[in-house]
């Protein structure tokens, strides 16, 4: 009678510790899910005239709108890569930047239409 009494304690032991390992792996995966959700909610797109671009400070204001250009930020020029030295004032471009953080933060541009003086390229 004990044996079998010990062999139930262990079994709902074994049951407790494996309930409670899934229960830690739903939470990590359900607040990891919610951090995306916030990252994705957070994420903006804007497409606009630059009126001002400053290179050495990495700045770019489209349409009134004063964007940071960190390093690493994805900029494309149609289908091939460019560099942020590619963007002049007059380009139409679009951005997707971090709408969470105050210098709005260019995650991705993509230059739609660039000017040469007063003629599209």
């Amino acid at each position: 009678m004990m044996a079998q009494l010990l062999r139930v304690m262990h079994r709902c032991r074994f049951a407790m510790a494996l309930a409670l390992v899934v229960a830690t792996i739903i939470v990590s995966v359900s607040a990891s899910l919610a951090e995306d959700d916030s990252a994705q909610r957070n994420v903006r797109r804007i497409e606009g005239m630059v009126t001002s671009v400053d290179w050495l400070a990495s700045i770019l204001v489209v349409d009134g709108r004063r964007f940071s250009v960190p390093q690493g930020t994805e900029i494309y020029k149609g289908n091939s890569a460019a560099y942020l030295s590619d963007i002049y004032v007059g380009d139409t471009v679009k951005i997707v930047y971090d709408n969470s953080d105050p210098s709005l933060p260019a995650r991705a541009i993509t230059i739609t239409i660039a000017y040469a003086g007063d003629f599209p390229v």
